[in-house]
């Protein structure tokens, strides 16, 4: 996913699995609605960060002091969204921060496996289409940051959704938010749509304030742990039978077509995958297990992709995951359906999902299978 690389020798395929293979940071973004957590989150890791043996590196939203920066000049963000040509102006300077600050939190921790957090890493969900590909193009951008910049997404819901007259109080004390209570809401929609585009999201939805603050913590403490838990059914089921258990699905994200080949190198099995978005984004990774249950996963570029394809292949598996939004316990989940091609078998998982609690979740015809270790079959 990710472009901006170390630079490596592009012709020797072992210097480039090397460098993949050694330490290098994990980037997070903190996504959600107005009002959902995301700063309290960046608080309560700031509290925890010095305890941790690995860097944790917190970037603040940084839209906010842009916004202020114009109050202060006396211009209200509200009269700059007026003029389409000042307003795409602004947005891609916004863009260009985030991308920015990314980049140097990279550069400054290069060579170490530090966790870098940022609230919010795009501005897709603020715009129209044709005004985000503008932004994209005088950005010289082929990915939206959500998928080119970000191993992994977490997900706050706006407290809007739950209790707006909450929502209200809390963004009366903050001249940033100028959404009302719906428009919070449909704010958060729409970050949603953007922030699932990332194949790696878990949203944290706890009605108990604190219990989703520590969840989300959890999981950016454990970036290379593989929190997802798996439910599993043999046999060729009708997709639409499977749904009809189904009964909490609340909302379609969307559908993502992977391609996985295992390839060797030097005695060392890595995995690599393709994939592609609703037919509109194609991304690149890499994957090395560590252990049983951790992980090394790296974004590629396409041309990295390529190199490494040269290795020893072993094996490939292509798949469809369809992803949805689960309810279960006043919770929200990010459900994943995979149909495997040539696999007679049906996969759900459910991130966000603790693998405490997941005995607890009763999906009629599937059975709880641990850890995501999918079978590469020649």
């Amino acid at each position: 996913m990710e472009q901006n690389h170390e630079v490596v020798d592009l012709k020797d395929p072992t210097e480039l699995f090397n460098s993949l293979a050694s330490p290098r940071p994990t980037v997070f973004a903190i996504e959600g609605g107005p009002c959902g957590g995301k700063t309290t989150l960046l608080q309560e890791l700031e509290k925890v960060a010095a305890d941790q043996q690995r860097p944790i590196v917190l970037l603040p939203e940084i839209a906010t002091p842009l916004i202020f920066e114009l109050a202060k000049q006396g211009t209200n963000f509200l009269e700059i969204a007026q003029d389409p040509v000042k307003f795409i102006e602004f947005e891609t300077l916004i863009l260009k921060n985030i991308i920015d600050s990314i980049g140097q939190a990279k550069i400054d921790h290069a060579g170490t496996d530090a966790i870098i957090v940022i609230d919010r890493v795009d501005v897709k969900p603020y715009l129209e289409e044709f005004e985000y590909q503008q932004v994209m193009n005088n950005l010289g951008l082929n990915l939206p940051p959500i998928i080119g910049h970000v191993d992994k997404v977490i997900y706050l819901p706006t407290v809007a959704k739950a209790n707006p007259e909450k929502y209200i109080k809390l963004s009366s004390t903050n001249p940033s938010r100028y959404e009302n209570a719906a428009d919070a809401v449909l704010t958060c929609d729409r970050n949603l749509e953007v922030a699932s585009l990332n194949p790696d999201i878990a949203i944290y939805s706890d009605q108990d304030f604190d219990m989703k603050i520590r969840r989300a913590i959890d999981d950016v403490l454990r970036p290379d742990h593989q929190i997802v838990d798996q439910f599993s059914a043999d046999g060729t089921e009708d997709i639409l039978h499977i749904y009809e258990n189904l009964n909490k699905i609340s909302t379609h994200l969307n559908t993502i077509s992977f391609h996985h080949t295992l390839h060797k190198i030097d005695g060392q099995k890595f995995v690599l995958r393709q994939g592609d978005i609703e037919g509109q984004y194609q991304f690149y990774d890499f994957f090395i297990n560590k252990d049983s249950d951790r992980q090394i996963h790296r974004n590629l570029s396409k041309q990295e992709y390529d190199l490494l394809s040269s290795c020893e292949f072993i094996g490939r598996l292509h798949k469809y995951r369809s992803r949805y939004i689960y309810e279960f316990e006043n919770r929200e989940y990010v459900l994943s359906h995979d149909y495997y091609d040539g696999l007679q078998r049906s996969i759900i998982e459910i991130d966000g999902l603790l693998q405490i609690d997941a005995p607890r979740v009763k999906i009629k015809g599937f059975k709880l299978g641990g850890y995501w270790a999918p079978d590469l079959v020649q």
